[in-house]
């Protein structure tokens, strides 16, 4: 039926109702109607219009009324339906009345199949018991109930909803509930997810070698995870609730509370601190705290702590001591000259041996120029050498004949963070026997040189017919032996060569060139030879077959002296060795910046092992932002060739904020082309906080130089290098004039000049103590 038919028959059934009102009251009958007045008439009139006109608005208001309750009838049925929760009804026994589009979305359903269905049917038959406890307690009290079950969709998946039940009033008072129904599957997960990461997270305290330690703010011990048994010897039930302070050595007691107050203090900062802690049974164990407080955040009020034992490696520090010790005795001990200096010559470090040989000693050597130590000519050469490595930043080394004697000098270029060179380091030995050596050399190599382009791999062939061997003369030489020694078709030769291989090889060799005699088969061998003059060779040795109307006839084989090669590969095995032992960290990094070897040093400085570490990225190690900013610009110059040499301040994972130096080297394979990065890193924090140090104290020494109420000058090669003001203004010299022009004569009484002289020559001969400063009396000319 339309809706204009229902409001048609509406106003009817309204119609009939009304005149049956009407009947039933009492009317004026037409006698009294014809008696009323004209005006009594028209008010009666005009009241009946007035009536109908507003009988009219009040259905025109009912009809608008009518049409927003529908609208928002079905405004309602929408969200209903396409509410992000299941919605339904049921009936007492759990049979769906009502469901909207999203249960029946949930559980891949059409709506018409839920109605009248036992809800029980879409829940899992092991929660089933849940269902049914939550709708005998809902009728029970009546108060809303939830619950989490597991419903089943028809092709057998299942998944996590939770129930949120409430009583309603049904038709007739039958008891009704609804049920609110929300997927929480993702929170299972996520809960299951982070049950398991708790679980790591508890193994991984509980058996780490470091224990984790929860300390009160006011020092008491509230959780010691079991680790710390194994570094005290106390059990963690014996050290909770007691101070941390009772174990400390009491030398370290002062410190440690210092930087507990200030962990207190400053919530925001990360202390390292290593104190003595008592044992139970070995007296004191050194041990390593890494600590940061929380007592600001209320889950925790304490201070985390992580503990470790570092007697072993306190142990090992003070080892390195006396190792480098034992390098600074090796280094004055040793016959070769060894001397640091600066790029104008002066030195800064040298050796003892270096001393003796310019007849000097170390203190009086250092802090002057290296070139006072040489006759002009040679100091010239070596101003030369010096300048060159400055200049070009590369090392080199040099031969020179002085009295008949050969010396070689290195010198290596020592740069600074900016990549200039500021210091260089020189090692000078005498190769006097060695260049001799070297002569008679040449000479041999000569000959060797000539003889390897006329000869080849040795070559050999056997005869099986007529069972003879053939040498080719290089196969003769690698065995010692020569032609004359067996002819080359002597099937002896078989059993010459056989003897030679040594016994562990031997075997191996005879059986398969039998096999290939007998069946054809090929080998290919490395071996050891024993040559007939007591040498041994690792050779080469191949044979295949020649075939003949079906059969073996002849074997042909070579044999070659890889010695060289298998030693290089030794070598190989060596250096690789060395740099899995170096303290520098060297890994190359290919194209996509991600490193495919590294040494072990790497994992000591991100504690990571190196199988997790081959296949991490750049950015994954270091930091997205770093790498960007500073890595990834300089990597992407070595992948073009060039070789880059930086310093920079980083944070490892192992061992914290750390200034090292990083060089980049291009790799390049058998083609030349460039397939990835070298790269070293060194860590030089120590050597430029020393550094630092030093700078800052040459600044306080010339700040008292600068204010010393004495005349300071600095004299080189008979001219002033430098002059302090109250020199100055003792000779009444101008702030302006050039020093370097000035010679000691034009500033000195010329009756002095020849005193002058024979003093600084006394000096630099050693017969005095060199001049490198004067101080100026003016009551005393000649002292000045």
């Amino acid at each position: 039926m339309k809706p204009s038919e229902d409001a048609s028959g509406h106003a009817a059934a309204l119609r009939r109702q009304a005149e049956t009102i009407a009947q039933g009251q009492a009317v004026q009958s037409p006698a009294e109607l014809a008696a009323l007045t004209p005006e009594a008439t028209w008010r009666l009139l005009h009241e009946l219009r007035v009536t109908h006109i507003e009988l009219e608005l009040q259905n025109e208001e009912l009809r608008r009324t009518q049409e927003a309750l529908e609208a928002s009838k079905a405004h309602y049925c929408d969200l209903y339906d396409k509410a992000p929760l299941g919605y339904c009804t049921l009936d007492a026994e759990g049979i769906i009345l009502e469901a909207n589009l999203t249960v029946a979305s949930m559980l891949g359903l059409g709506r018409a199949e839920l109605l009248k269905q036992p809800l029980s049917r879409f829940v899992l038959s092991d929660d089933q018991d849940t269902l049914y406890f939550l709708r005998q307690n809902l009728f029970a009290n009546g108060r809303p109930r939830e619950c989490e079950v597991r419903m089943v969709r028809p092709e057998g998946d299942t998944f996590w909803v939770r129930l949120d039940a409430v009583m309603v009033a049904g038709a007739e008072s039958a008891p009704q509930w609804r049920l609110a129904i929300s997927d929480i599957s993702q929170r299972k997960k996520a809960e299951e997810a982070l049950r398991a990461s708790e679980k790591q997270l508890c193994f991984l305290v509980e058996n780490a070698s470091d224990s984790q330690v929860l300390v009160n703010p006011d020092g008491t011990l509230r959780y010691l995870s079991p680790a710390m048994e194994k570094i005290t010897g106390f059990s963690s039930a014996a050290l909770k609730d007691q101070p941390f302070a009772t174990f400390i050595h009491p030398e370290d007691t002062h410190r440690v509370w210092a930087v507990w107050e200030e962990t207190l203090t400053h919530p925001e900062r990360t202390v390292t601190l290593q104190f003595r802690h008592v044992h139970k049974s070995r007296g004191w164990v050194w041990v390593e705290a890494v600590a940061q407080s929380f007592v600001n955040e209320s889950s925790i009020n304490g201070v985390i702590a992580s503990v470790r034992d570092i007697s072993e490696r306190q142990m090992l520090e003070q080892a390195l001591h006396r190792h480098q010790c034992d390098l600074e005795a090796v280094f004055n001990a040793t016959t070769e000259s060894i001397h640091l200096i600066d790029t104008q010559g002066t030195v800064l470090l040298a050796n003892e041996h270096t001393a003796r040989r310019l007849g000097t000693t170390v203190e009086k050597l250092v802090g002057r120029p290296v070139f006072d130590f040489f006759p002009a000519e040679v100091a010239g050469q070596r101003k030369e050498w010096i300048r060159q490595v400055a200049s070009s930043g590369h090392p080199l080394t040099i031969c020179d004949q002085r009295d008949g004697r050969f010396f070689e000098s290195s010198l290596w270029p020592i740069a600074d963070a900016s990549g200039d060179v500021q210091r260089i380091a020189l090692f000078c030995k005498e190769v006097t026997e060695r260049v001799a050596a070297e002569q008679a050399l040449v000479h041999s190599q000569t000959l060797l040189n000539e003889t390897q382009r006329l000869t080849r791999v040795g070559g050999w062939e056997w005869d099986v017919e007529h069972q003879s061997m053939i040498w080719t003369a290089e196969t003769f030489r690698i065995h010692g032996l020569t032609p004359d020694d067996q002819p080359t078709d002597s099937a002896q030769l078989i059993d010459q060569t056989l003897a030679c291989y040594v016994a562990e090889d031997r075997a191996l060799v005879a059986e398969a060139f039998h096999r290939c005699v007998a069946s054809g088969e090929s080998y290919d061998l490395r071996v050891r030879l024993v040559t007939v003059d007591g040498r041994t060779l690792w050779v080469r040795t191949v044979g295949e077959a020649v075939w003949v109307a079906g059969r073996v006839a002849k074997v042909r084989g070579n044999i070659m002296d890889i010695t060289g090669q298998v030693e290089r590969e030794q070598h190989l095995h060596i250096y690789r060795n060395i740099i899995a032992s170096t303290t520098d960290g060297m890994a190359y990094i290919d194209q996509d910046y991600r490193y495919v070897v590294v040494n072990d040093a790497y994992e000591r400085y991100s504690g990571i092992s190196r199988e997790h570490f081959i296949g991490l990225t750049v950015a994954e190690y270091l930091g997205e932002e770093l790498f960007q900013k500073v890595i990834q610009p300089l990597f992407d110059r070595c992948l073009r060739g060039e070789m880059i040499n930086f310093r920079e301040w980083i944070d490892y994972p192992a061992l914290g904020r750390r200034y090292v130096d990083l060089s980049y080297f291009p790799y390049r394979d058998d083609h030349r082309r460039i397939t990835g990065v070298i790269a070293q890193t060194r860590d030089i924090t120590e050597h430029i906080e020393a550094a630092e140090a030093l700078r800052a104290s040459e600044e306080r020494f010339q700040a008292i130089v600068e204010v010393c109420p004495l005349a300071v000058a600095l004299i080189r090669n008979g001219r002033y290098h430098y002059v302090n003001p109250f020199a100055r203004r003792l000779l009444d010299w101008p702030a302006d004039i050039d020093l370097a022009t000035l010679a000691i004569e034009e500033s000195i009484d010329p009756r002095y000049h020849e005193e002058i002289k024979s003093r600084i020559a006394a000096s630099i001969s050693g017969r005095e103590h060199p001049i490198l400063m004067g101080l100026f009396n003016p009551l005393d000319p000649l002292r000045s």
